[in-house]
Formats: structure tokens, C-alpha cells, sequence
């Protein structure tokens, strides 16, 4: 188990320094030492919340694949949002909705917590709408749109009753 743990640290440290290196963009020797420790705290505090067990989750392929939708909604969205924009300039009312929605996946299980976490996070990528949230005990998610639209394909596969 030790070993197990050793080596998926040592891989993300690695992956981790990676995308240090992309992001910065320079190999100057303090650069270099700084974004090793980094990722050698990265990896580190990785190791310590998988070994306490906390927020176990289980995504199945099927709820990640959902991620491919967010590239489309980020480019609609953003030209829906740069139009409202002009069009509150010019004195247009606020078309800004709150969206409350039954949720189905609100069971302390491990899909149900990752597809709570995905849908949170993929919905709150599009420029027009935050996913505020899940309301386990009265089977909600909070949604909030700049410009009122119905609910994502995205948000009714992860969880929103039809």
C-alpha cells in the first residue's frame, strides 16, 4: 500500500512540476526549485486527504465525457453574455434569473457526490451561469443566469430530474 502511495505521489509531483514549467514558461533556477517544491507540496497534500478518506468519489466515464460539452457552452455563452452586456449599456432590462431545480443525486454515496462536484464545476464554467450549489435535504440545485435560458443538456444529465 506504502509503495502504491509512494509511486501515484511521485507521478502527480512530476505532472504537477509539468504543468508549473507550461504555466510559467521559464527555467530559471529559482523558478525551477520553486515549482518543485510546489509540487512536491501538491502531491503531498494530495497523499494526506486520499489517506483520510474524506470526499471518496466515483466517476463513472459516461459524467466526464459531460466536460465535453463545456467548450460549446463557453463559446455560445460568451457571445450571449457580450450582447446583454450591450444591451443593458443601452438601457435594456436586467434579464438575470435564479433557477432552482429538482436534484436527484443527493444521496451521501460516492457517484452521487462526484456527479454533485461535476455538475457544480462544469455548469459554473459557461460565462452565463454559477451552479451555487446543492441542497441535499430539499433536493435542489441553485442556479444562477445572467441571461435566462432553460436548464444545460450538461445539468439535466448530471442529476436534474426532466
Amino acid at each position: 500500500m506504502i509503495s502504491f502511495v509512494l509511486i501515484d505521489s511521485l507521478i502527480e509531483s512530476f505532472v504537477l512540476f509539468g504543468f508549473w514549467l507550461l504555466l510559467v514558461g521559464n527555467t530559471s533556477r529559482h523558478e525551477l526549485l520553486v515549482g518543485a517544491v510546489c509540487a512536491l507540496l501538491g502531491a503531498y497534500s494530495d497523499a494526506l486527504v486520499k489517506a483520510s478518506g474524506f470526499a471518496r468519489f466515483y466517476v463513472r466515464i459516461y459524467e466526464i465525457g459531460q466536460a465535453l460539452l463545456v467548450p460549446g457552452y463557453i463559446l455560445r455563452d460568451t457571445w450571449i453574455v457580450i450582447l446583454e452586456t450591450f444591451r443593458r449599456a443601452l438601457g435594456g432590462p436586467d434579464n438575470s434569473r435564479w433557477l432552482v431545480l429538482p436534484y436527484e443525486r443527493t444521496k451521501d454515496t460516492e457517484a452521487d457526490r462526484a456527479d454533485r462536484a461535476l455538475v457544480t464545476a462544469l455548469s459554473t464554467m459557461s460565462p452565463n451561469e454559477i451552479a451555487i450549489g446543492v441542497d441535499r435535504k430539499k433536493k435542489h440545485i441553485y442556479i444562477h443566469q445572467l441571461v435566462a435560458r432553460p436548464a444545460t443538456l450538461l445539468v439535466q444529465n448530471l442529476g436534474v430530474k426532466k
